[in-house]
């Protein structure tokens, strides 16, 4: 089982920074690995706990695209390592998403 650590003070920051905001930052746990460099404009609510955002994929067409989380709500929900998620319109609550298989 993975485990998650609290956010530090100054990841917290750089999240706020970045246009991210939490109802309760306490209550958001990341990968050891975690760096927010690849959050933004990320809206968090009950328990939420994220994975690292290292990777960098190629789709079909030849588009490039990083890991992480851009334009999304996330309430109670787990995002596995390496993912992708952005320009979610609603939110996404209540789902554990796996980590995405290099």
């Amino acid at each position: 089982m993975k485990t998650y650590r609290k956010l530090t003070s100054s990841e917290i920051s750089q999240l706020e920074m970045q246009a991210c905001n939490s109802d309760n930052w306490a209550l958001v746990e990341v990968d050891s690995a975690f760096t927010p460099s690849r959050v933004h404009h990320a809206h968090f609510s009950g328990v939420v706990r994220l994975g690292r955002f290292n990777d960098v994929f190629t789709l079909p067409g030849s588009i490039v695209k990083e890991a992480g989380l851009r334009h999304v709500t996330l309430h109670n929900v787990t995002v596995g390592d390496d993912c992708c998620i952005e320009n979610i319109q609603n939110y996404i609550a209540n789902y554990e998403i796996g980590d995405i298989p290099i």
